[in-house]
Parts: C-alpha cells; structure tokens; sequence
C-alpha cells in the first residue's frame, strides 16, 4: 500500500534500494518496492511501513535549503535524506500497532567532517519565537540552526524553521509559529566555512555542487560556503 505525502518541497521518482518513489496528482508517494507479494501484512512489512511513514513526514516539513551535500541535485539530496531516515528510524510495536522514531542525532542534514567544535545554547522560546545562542571556533565562519518542533502528546513532527548566524555569540531567533503546551524544540547546526563571495544568489538559496552552499541574498552577500557535517545541538521542552 502506498503512502501518500503532500507537499514535499521536492518531488522525485523511481526506484531508491527497496523503495519506489512516484508522483500522482501533484502528491509524493513513497512505498515498499514488493515484486512478490505473497503477505502484505507481515511484522517485516508493518515495519518498513511505519519507517516510510515517518520518512515521509520529516521529508514534507524539510526545506530543500535544509540538505546540504549530500549528493549533486536536489532529487538526490531529497533521497539520500530519505533514505537515511528509513536506514536509523526505530521501531515500537504496542498492541499491534506499529509506530517509528528517530534518535535526535541520527537525523543528518548535511555530510562531512565534523566541526572542531559546535555547541549551542537555548535560551527561550515565546510567542515571538525560540532563541538559540551557537557557539563554534575559527574553523567556522557561520551556522545555520535549524529548529524542529515536535508535539509530545501526539508524536508529530510539526515544522522546521532555521536562521543564518554568522558570528559566534549571536542570536537565533527562529519563528516557530507560536507554542502549544507539551511541545519541543530539537535543534541542530549546519555548521559552514566560507570559500569566497564571487557570485551571485537567487531567491531561496543556490547549490554550486554537492560541496557548496550559496546563501540566499537577504542573509547579506552572495557568499559561497562549504559546509562540514550537521550537528544535534539539543532539546528545550515546554510545559
């Protein structure tokens, strides 16, 4: 059975490992790829399906912005992201029913050699938005923080949301769109190393290779990054 999934930012098809990806009706679908089927129901197959489903929902509130290096085109960036999530996703079974979720960590946004060092502090989050404090050393010319909210009471994954900084000690302020009681925050650092500012930037963001990151013109100058590995920086849950 397939999964439907709406509004996933960029649509891909074909095979991916033991996954089809296709497009109907403007909605991605992602489901097993069965030549044979002889129990659609098996606890093997429930699994894989309760993988998929989560993929598919991190996937839907992911920015393409969001997946650096992972591979040349944003299609292959898409998948790869995917397909990781499928890869760590942990499986829980409670009376038949089988649900899936991911260790904060094992959610990777970018690839590559990890920052020296990276960590950050989160300080508050209000009607007006969370505040995250990052802070790296000089083999780090700016972080972009990303800002997952999750509500415990349903297990959903709501939204992303991110902010550029570009001087160690500075604020993010990330607009997460208002709090509900029992939400949290996950946050983590895409951490990048400037290469040189020639160049120009479209609305958006611009990729110049699987190395390379353009930031977007508002974020100041169309300065072209290398990005080293993401990073899980922490959780602040509100009561």
């Amino acid at each position: 059975m397939a999964k439907m999934i709406g509004g996933v930012l960029s649509k891909g098809s074909g095979r991916l490992g033991g996954y089809v990806l296709a497009v109907a009706n403007g909605q991605q679908i992602i489901r097993e790829y069965q030549p044979n089927v002889a129990n659609p129901r098996t606890s093997l197959q429930r699994i894989q399906r309760a993988k998929m489903v989560l993929a598919g929902k991190l996937s839907q509130i992911t920015a393409d912005d969001y997946i650096i290096g992972m591979a040349p085109s944003k299609r292959d960036r898409r998948s790869e992201y995917v397909r990781n999530i499928i890869k760590v996703a942990q499986v829980t079974e409670n009376n038949g029913e089988y649900n899936a979720n991911i260790q904060y960590a094992d959610l990777i946004f970018s690839k590559g050699a990890p920052a020296s060092y990276l960590e950050a502090v989160i300080t508050s989050w209000d009607q007006n938005g969370l505040t995250v404090l990052p802070s790296w050393d000089e083999n780090v010319d700016a972080v972009m923080v990303v800002a997952v909210k999750y509500d415990s009471l349903t297990g959903r994954y709501v939204s992303m949301s991110s902010e550029i900084v570009t001087r160690s000690g500075d604020a993010a302020i990330i607009n997460m769109g208002g709090t509900l009681a029992g939400d949290k925050a996950i946050v983590y650092g895409i951490p990048l190393r400037k290469k040189t500012t020639a160049g120009s930037a479209n609305s958006g963001g611009v990729y110049g290779g699987d190395d390379d990151y353009r930031a977007d013109a508002e974020w100041g100058a169309a300065d072209t990054y290398t990005h080293l590995a993401s990073k899980f920086l922490g959780t602040k849950h509100f009561e």
